[in-house]
């Protein structure tokens, strides 16, 4: 809306449903609905946060502890959304997929599975993302889901 074109592209994994609202519809509903506005504020910050701990996760952590952080991700995500059940959420990724997520080749991504699967702490199978041990998995991964803003994550800063 602020910028002349798009550098990034976005696409679903699964079959989706989309909207697009013309900018001038967008800036009136915003002038009529400052609610409207603030939360469009709010999405803009919280993606520039995910981009912050992906450019980190992506550039400091080993393979399997980048792959487990995006999994804590994403379980931590559909959890939030009331789409975890008995521990696993959809997760309908290829290892071509995760390859590009995490800029690693796909044979790469293949042993890192295998890797994770043989600690126990998560899996991955039939398009689902089966968490068998969460705080272990957070832990190994060094992942805090306070980046994701949910509003019921909280965490106590040490001064």
């Amino acid at each position: 809306m602020h910028l002349d074109y798009l550098d990034s592209s976005l696409s679903a994994a699964v079959p989706s449903e989309i909207a697009l609202i013309p900018h001038g519809e967008l800036e009136n509903l915003m002038r009529a609905r400052p609610r409207v506005q603030s939360l469009i504020w709010r999405s803009s910050l919280i993606q520039s946060a995910l981009y912050r701990e992906w450019l980190m996760r992506n550039s400091r952590l080993a393979a399997d502890r980048a792959m487990a952080h995006l999994f804590c991700e994403i379980f931590k995500r559909s959890s939030a959304a009331g789409l975890v059940d008995r521990n696993s959420c959809e997760m309908p990724l290829t290892q071509e997929m995760l390859a590009d997520a995490l800029g690693l080749t796909g044979v790469h991504v293949n042993r890192t599975l295998q890797q994770l699967r043989e600690t126990g702490m998560v899996d991955h199978k039939s398009g689902r993302l089966f968490v068998h041990d969460f705080e272990r998995l957070a832990s190994f991964a060094d992942f805090d889901p306070f980046y994701l803003h949910h509003r019921n994550s909280c965490r106590v800063l040490q001064s």
